[in-house]
């Protein structure tokens, strides 16, 4: 029982009792509870019992209690007061206000099918007077304020003193308007759930959009600089955000900027070394042309393996100069149409020339020509870099197939061979620059890991790409995907 509670029922009960003894029962009516109430003398004589709100009870005098035991459940109203007092009688005193904070507490009440609400507790309460009775004499024993579940409702009740010393047991019960007011509360907000959604909605989207959007800049700015687009860095408001986000940002564009100086060092060490080797290989070769006639027959032999040397240190610098213009872009050459039959069939010639010593042929599959714009040198050197692959690790005896398709605006070169093929693990590392295989390191085929790198970037300069296949019955096929020309 709360403070609230026991304060109230403490007070209007002792004004109740006061009244009853002092001004008679038809003031004493207007001082009662709302609602289900009692009121018990001390022998346990229940004065009066009521179940309807605006009811007035006719009590009987003070002195005179109703026998013990019985329960009045219907009582006249008060009789009017008469036009014309009569000046024998003392003037009728008017009745107290009833309790204001009640008054508010009962209205909250909805009404009920079939007439009052007070009928549902009226009938609950006819057959719980024996727990009542018996609720009134602890309270009268232990002379204190109490509570009480009867019939799942809270009971609540006081011990009252009335000035005249004489004990009474006030009980009333006051429904707890706790689950009406949720219903309302539940109902209004089901009525406006409609807007809250939308609220909460847009509040979601532009905090989605405020996260989101910075993120999508960064993921595109990654995607471009892993392409190869080294000058990729974040601007705009996403730099301006004081969170990890913008931190995020400033730190990608730091990364940008070390990784694109490494790797301009890089490239202009490769250019810068080409250019300074081939001078003084040049002169080398200059020189062993007139050491070779100088020398005597027996020296011949070291002589030519110095020429050989010299030979494979020229096709290096060669493939690195190459290497080097490809990765700055450094192309001076304009855009032609290319035929990819026409080159195909020049490529695959030359190739089969060079397969006879070893029985490896290389058969054409192209039904149509296709045209494609371009730099034919560049092309060629990627086509041919690839069939010198496939020719360099097919078996004897073994044919490689070279097919030219089309696939709506893209032309598609596939070259299969028979050769053993690339571990998986390895195939993504092959296009790296100076990457061999570990077979393929032998100074006598000549593998430098420049060929793959050379015929990549070519073909990513025309906005193709190579990718490499191991077949299920043994083989690599290398793919060529290049734009058609509209």
């Amino acid at each position: 029982m709360s403070d609230w509670s026991r304060q109230m029922l403490e007070n209007n009960g002792r004004m109740l009792v006061n009244a009853y003894e002092k001004l008679g029962p038809e003031t004493a009516s207007y001082l009662r509870l709302p609602g289900s109430f009692w009121l018990y003398d001390e022998n346990l004589n229940n004065i009066y019992s009521k179940h309807d709100k605006h009811g007035k009870p006719d009590y009987p005098p003070p002195g005179k209690p109703s026998p013990a035991g019985s329960v009045n459940q219907d009582f006249p109203a008060a009789s009017p007061i008469s036009e014309k007092p009569d000046d024998s009688q003392p003037p009728q005193q008017q009745p107290p206000p009833i309790n204001q904070s009640m008054r508010g507490l009962f209205k909250s009440l909805p009404s009920m099918p079939g007439g009052s609400p007070w009928q549902k507790f009226e009938t609950l309460f006819k057959e719980k007077q024996s727990e009542i009775k018996d609720l009134a004499a602890r309270l009268l024993a232990n002379k204190k304020t109490d509570s009480e579940m009867v019939g799942g409702e809270t009971i609540l009740g006081a011990a009252i003193e009335s000035d005249s010393g004489k004990s009474y047991a006030v009980i009333c019960h006051l429904p707890d308007p706790g689950p009406i007011r949720a219903r309302i509360f539940l109902f209004r907000f089901i009525e406006n759930l409609p807007v809250f959604l939308l609220i909460t909605g847009f509040l979601c989207f532009m905090l989605a959009r405020y996260i989101i959007r910075p993120l999508i800049e960064l993921r595109t700015a990654s995607k471009s600089f892993a392409s190869g687009e080294l000058q990729t860095r974040i601007s705009g408001r996403t730099l301006k955000r004081f969170d990890e986000i913008g931190d995020l940002a400033c730190d990608f564009n730091e990364m940008a900027e070390k990784i694109e100086k490494l790797i301009s060092a890089q490239r202009r060490l490769f250019s810068d070394i080409s250019h300074e080797l081939r001078s003084p290989l040049a002169r080398l070769q200059v020189s062993l042309e007139l050491l070779q006639r100088k020398s005597p027959e027996a020296d011949q032999p070291m002589v030519t393996r110095i020429g050989r040397e010299i030979s494979r240190m020229n096709s290096l610098i060669e493939e690195l100069l190459q290497f080097s213009k490809l990765e700055n872009n450094d192309i001076n050459a304009q855009p032609e149409k290319i035929s990819l039959k026409e080159t195909l069939a020049h490529l695959c010639n030359d190739t089969n020339f060079e397969g006879k010593n070893r029985n490896c042929t290389v058969k054409i599959m192209a039904t149509d020509d296709i045209e494609i714009s371009g730099m034919p040198q560049l092309i060629e050197r990627a086509i041919e870099n690839i069939l010198r692959n496939a020719l360099k690790h097919s078996p004897e005896n073994s044919e490689i197939r070279v097919e030219l398709l089309r696939h709506e605006k893209i032309a598609t070169i596939n070259i299969i061979d028979r050769g053993p093929g690339i571990p998986e693990t390895e195939i993504l590392k092959v296009f790296a620059p100076f990457y061999c295989l570990s077979e393929d390191r032998n100074p006598q085929k000549g593998g430098i890991g420049l060929g793959l790198a050379i015929a990549q970037r070519a073909i990513m300069l025309h906005k193709g790409q190579i990718t490499l296949k191991n077949n299920p019955e043994g083989g690599l096929t290398a793919t060529i995907s290049l734009p058609i020309v509209s």
